[in-house]
């Protein structure tokens, strides 16, 4: 992303390839899949913008989006606000959206080895992190609750690495 309200290519050598303008004011969250990029704009606008720089679709989802989307083991893309979580297709339709309690800005939505999503929440139960384990469909599986409180989580290719402190082991 740059100023004006554009987004530019460069090739790994750092060759400028294009300039594009984007339809709103860009935001800094930005992910890719393979290709393709996932862009925010307006705050509450996600677009998928091939290699060329066209933007194939925009899907405003209702809710501020606070981190970058993450795209999906099933080519599905995920986005996530305050209280909010929805999952959208490669071709710009809403496959589901889930109303939340207050999510952790701290922590992003990761992804488990088999699809399924943690969504860190805010609320705590004695000063241990909770979590939404919610379905690749939209389904709230169960609220998890750690063994003490998660520092830092990714999604790796075995699930999620989570650092820990205050628990039990």
């Amino acid at each position: 992303l740059s100023d004006g309200r554009t987004i530019c290519a460069v090739s790994n050598s750092g060759r400028f390839l294009w300039q594009k303008g984007v339809k709103g004011a860009p935001s800094p969250y930005l992910s890719h899949m393979s290709d393709i990029l996932l862009v925010v704009t307006a705050q509450d606008t996600l677009n998928l913008v091939n290699p060329s720089g066209l933007t194939l679709w925009s899907a405003r989802t209702g809710f501020e989006i606070t981190e970058n989307p993450l795209p999906g083991k099933d080519r599905r893309i995920f986005v996530r606000g305050k209280n909010a979580i929805a999952c959208y297709n490669l071709q710009g339709k809403r496959k589901w959206f889930l109303r939340t309690n207050l999510l952790r800005t701290d922590l992003a939505l990761t992804e488990l080895d088999d699809g399924t999503l943690l969504a860190f929440l805010e609320e705590t139960s004695n000063n241990k992190t909770q979590a939404l384990h919610i379905s690749p469909f939209g389904d709230i599986l169960e609220t998890a609750t750690f063994s003490g409180f998660v520092h830092a989580a990714h999604s790796c290719a075995d699930g999620v690495l989570v650092a820990l402190s205050g628990g039990a082991g």
